[in-house]
Parts: structure tokens; C-alpha cells; sequence
């Protein structure tokens, strides 16, 4: 999208193209173990496309890993599932913010105070196991069971109030705030921002309406950039909803 917008595609087509199937192939492979299995052809082909790209590129920069990278989807129609390291990565940052300050008996000391930090979460009533909660939720004054945030956890990840996300139908729109009643689903509110001229790509982010949703037909978060136009931004949409 960036390469594009600033005119490096127009120097480097090629280039651009083949970083374009890189990013293609980790947006399909980042919706999980059974989302990604509805693309498991398309993730085939953006493979080779993408191998045939980097090979005439970059003759001198091929790895082993480049060639492992085709065993990815041969896996996926064996075990009808997509074993992947996202979810043990989105625990780098808690490992990095003990691991700073340690010294001695590193993967010890850093072992036991991530341990600490969940079991301080768990006797505060945070549930880490749920498929998707608040964190750090304020009980609402006046109604009963109904919490709220400005940060949850769902199956896209952390997802923070001021993030520009994308639903399945393809609305995109940015996060006011998470709200759960109970023990149930967590729900978003949304500011949804329009197309601009039909072009799903810009948004006018002047021109909103409010909109709740659950967490669950999230499909991601999006990145995005301000455009030449006022109020207008330039949004990456989801390769799940390109293909």
C-alpha cells in the first residue's frame, strides 16, 4: 500500500510485486489454524508466484527456509489444520519486558515472572484460557454484570480503542471501546467510515456512523496511512477479503 502510495511500485514493479505476494501469504496464514484452510489453493499459487518473483530477484539471497515455506501448505492438506507460531510470537513482548532487566539465571527468572503475571491475572478473575475478554475492565456504574475497555483480546489478537479495523462484510471502521455483560462475547463500537468516490481502498474519515458489532467478525487490524485528500486515509484491507 505505502509502496504504492509514494510512487516506489512505478521505480520497482517488480520488486513491489513480489513483496505484495509476501504480505498476501502472511494475511491469509495469519486468520489460523482453520480460517486460513479456505485458501489453502490460493495460498499455493501466491507460493510459487511469489518463489518464481524472489528467485529471479534475489538468485543470491535464496535460503533453505525459502524452500520450507512450500511444505507449509502440503502440511496444511495433511493435518486438515495450519500449525503456525503466531500465538506463541504475541508473547514475545511480555517475555522481552522481564527479560530487560534480568541478569542471572535468565530463562529461569524470566519463566518464573511471566508465571507470576498469570497467576496475578487469574486471582484478579481474568480468565487468560477465554477465546476472547477484556483486559483490564471497569465495571460500569449502575449496570450490573457490564464491563468495559479499551483494550480485549478475540481472535485477531490485542485490539486497542483508536485501532482501524475491518469486519467481514468489509466494513472498516475505528475502535471507541469494548464492552462484555456477563460471561458474554465481547463487543466492539465502532466509528465506520465510508468509501470514498467507491474506492474501498480510501476512507472519509469525516463522514461516520457509529456501529456495534462482536469482537468475533473482526477480521483484523488494519493498516493505514493519511492520503493527499483531507480527512481521506489510505486503508490496507485484508488479503481474506481480496481473494
Amino acid at each position: 500500500m505505502f509502496l504504492a502510495l509514494y510512487g516506489v511500485a512505478a521505480l520497482l514493479p517488480l520488486e513491489v510485486e513480489c513483496f505484495g505476494l509476501l504480505d498476501s501469504i502472511l494475511g491469509l496464514l495469519s486468520l489460523g489454524p482453520s480460517g486460513s484452510m479456505a485458501y489453502i489453493n490460493t495460498l499455493q499459487h501466491l507460493t510459487s508466484e511469489h518463489h518464481r518473483l524472489f528467485a529471479m530477484l534475489y538468485p543470491y539471497a535464496i535460503k533453505p527456509k525459502l524452500h520450507q515455506t512450500h511444505h507449509v501448505v502440503s502440511g496444511m492438506r495433511d493435518l486438515g489444520r495450519l500449525l503456525a507460531c503466531f500465538v506463541t510470537e504475541r508473547k514475545h513482548r511480555i517475555a522481552k519486558h522481564f527479560a530487560i532487566n534480568t541478569c542471572r539465571h535468565f530463562e529461569h527468572t524470566t519463566l518464573l515472572d511471566c508465571l507470576h503475571q498469570q497467576c496475578h491475572m487469574l486471582s484478579h478473575g481474568h480468565d487468560i484460557f477465554s477465546k476472547e475478554f477484556l483486559v483490564h475492565p471497569n465495571a460500569v456504574k449502575g449496570h450490573d454484570k457490564l464491563f468495559t475497555s479499551s483494550v480485549a483480546v478475540c481472535h485477531a489478537g490485542s485490539l486497542h480503542a483508536g485501532d482501524v479495523v475491518c469486519i467481514r462484510d468489509g466494513v472498516v471502521g475505528r475502535i471507541d471501546g469494548f464492552w462484555r455483560y456477563g460471561c458474554g462475547g465481547v463487543l466492539v463500537r465502532l466509528q465506520v467510515y465510508e468509501c470514498h468516490n467507491n474506492e474501498c481502498s480510501l476512507r472519509d474519515t469525516s463522514r461516520c456512523k457509529p456501529l456495534i458489532v462482536e469482537a468475533e467478525h473482526i477480521i483484523g487490524a488494519c493498516i493505514w496511512c493519511p492520503c493527499s485528500i483531507d480527512s481521506v486515509i489510505k486503508v490496507r484491507l485484508p488479503p481474506a477479503l481480496l481473494f
